[in-house]
């Protein structure tokens, strides 16, 4: 389905504070909570005088989670939940993700008998119906998921990467600890990979991931990142489980992982003091390239409900960037 990313995505987790009135347009049926949720999180760019935010509704049957700009224009994207609080549909007006010069718009979710997903079928806006297939084996006391996806190639939709095989492996205690994906290429034979691995703290929080990236046999990227965990904050750490339902702990993490979209749950696990990246890419030349990505969080709470953080990112290797933003998170 989607491109392989740069894993410096990562910098999207916390960000910011917005020093401008925002106003957002009524809604005559959102449920009144009953209990602490995320309501907005503004994200500003202080060197840039920007601000993004995001805004969530809840429903009974869906949650919708409304991306304003600067400029005042919005994007919606909306989860849609079946009777058994499964996620059934994700539509977005923009793009979900984007593939070879196309976006998908919409991905809907197909279960089997034991609740298990068995299937995905997504909609881009030159066609519609691209399926992907999901298989369930036990390996010891781990569980792998194997998906076979075809959403590169569909009638009349044939691109140079028209395949993508998934491997996924979830601990006894729910956590994804491996992931991989072969991407094939039709027309010249071609494969690409990425492996990712995965280790946890004792509190369960994401501690380190290694990720190896090959084209062919060739290890063209390869580092390992290091998670420092703050406090905990249960009521953000929950987003992502109140949106991605039963496929929170699995469904399409390392991608998530790598979003640019300032989406609030970029790694599994808690809120994070400090991410260190450090790896080489052999930048088509001879010598491997040093590449060292530091990203520090000053968050500050109000007893267990995370108020604000100040992100600083500096990351040198394919260039030098140093840039600071800042979060603000509101709740109902």
């Amino acid at each position: 389905m989607k491109k392989i990313r740069c894993f410096w995505g990562l910098g999207l987790l916390l960000l910011a504070s917005c020093q401008k009135e925002l106003h957002f347009p009524p809604s005559d049926h959102v449920v009144v909570p009953q209990e602490k949720l995320v309501a907005s999180i503004v994200v500003q760019d202080v060197a840039q005088n920007d601000y993004d935010s995001i805004r969530f509704r809840y429903f009974t049957d869906r949650i919708l989670e409304v991306h304003y700009v600067v400029t005042g224009d919005s994007l919606r994207r909306t989860y849609y939940y079946d009777a058994n609080e499964r996620l059934v549909r994700l539509e977005d007006e923009r793009a979900i993700f984007y593939t070879n010069n196309n976006n998908a718009r919409r991905i809907s979710f197909l279960y089997n008998a034991n609740g298990e997903l068995v299937q995905t079928i997504t909609d881009f806006n030159g066609v519609s119906g691209i399926k992907a297939y999901f298989n369930y084996q036990q390996q010891g006391n781990n569980k792998m998921i194997l998906a076979y996806d075809s959403s590169y190639r569909g009638p009349g939709y044939d691109l140079d990467w028209a395949g993508r095989i998934i491997y996924n492996i979830i601990s006894p205690n729910n956590n994804l600890i491996y992931d991989s994906s072969i991407y094939f290429n039709n027309r010249n034979s071609g494969t690409s990979s990425r492996v990712v691995s995965y280790s946890y703290s004792a509190d369960g929080n994401l501690s380190a991931t290694g990720k190896y990236t090959y084209q062919g046999s060739g290890l063209t990227q390869w580092g390992q990142t290091i998670f420092s965990s703050d406090k905990s904050a249960p009521v953000l750490e929950g987003l992502r489980k109140k949106l991605y339902r039963n496929l929170a702990n699995w469904y399409e993490i390392s991608s998530i992982a790598q979003d640019d979209n300032y989406r609030p749950f970029s790694i599994p696990g808690g809120i994070y003091r400090k991410i260190i990246y450090s790896g080489f890419s052999d930048n088509g030349g001879p010598t491997p390239q040093a590449v060292s990505q530091v990203f520090e969080y000053q968050n500050f709470y109000d007893k267990d409900l995370l108020i604000k953080s100040d992100r600083t990112a500096s990351v040198t290797g394919q260039g030098t960037i140093h840039n600071v933003k800042q979060i603000r998170y509101y709740y109902y």
